[in-house]
């Protein structure tokens, strides 16, 4: 399925997943959910990608992981709408989970357009992992001293 929405074709990896959906023996698992969350956001389609990413849980009882959340979050970042991916951060981190290195680069572009909040800075900074991401967190912890947000 990820190699379809690579090539771009998208109806096929959507009636692949909805083949999955629907036959009893084969539930999708978080790894199928993540690759068409993916592949929805890079095709620009991100709110259903994000009613995808609600729908996992809710319905399926498919638990998001780090990665669920990083794909979505990259989706609001790249093409829709930054409050949102800063109110997912903030989700992701208060179950435990971090910003992967991509986040923590999208959110240094974020920086100079005053689209990040302080206190949503601070949370992430204290996030468990972030110190693993260096460049990202070197360059926010810059930011929050210097208060450029």
């Amino acid at each position: 399925m990820d190699g379809l929405w690579k090539a771009g074709r998208e109806k096929e990896a959507r009636e692949m997943f909805s083949r999955l959906s629907r036959e009893n023996c084969l539930q999708p698992d978080t790894r199928t959910y993540n690759i068409t969350i993916n592949g929805l956001c890079r095709q620009r389609f991100v709110d259903e990608a994000y009613e995808l990413f609600r729908k996992m849980e809710a319905e399926d009882s498919c638990v998001p992981d780090n990665c669920s959340y990083n794909v979505i979050i990259h989706g609001f970042l790249r093409h829709k709408d930054p409050l949102e991916a800063m109110d997912l951060i903030l989700e992701m981190v208060s179950k435990g989970f971090s910003a992967d290195a991509t986040t923590m680069s999208l959110l240094l572009e974020m920086l100079p357009k005053n689209q990040l909040d302080h206190p949503i800075l601070q949370k992430l900074l204290n996030s468990p992992d972030t110190k693993s991401h260096k460049i990202g967190s070197s360059g926010l912890s810059a930011a929050a001293t210097q208060g450029t947000c």
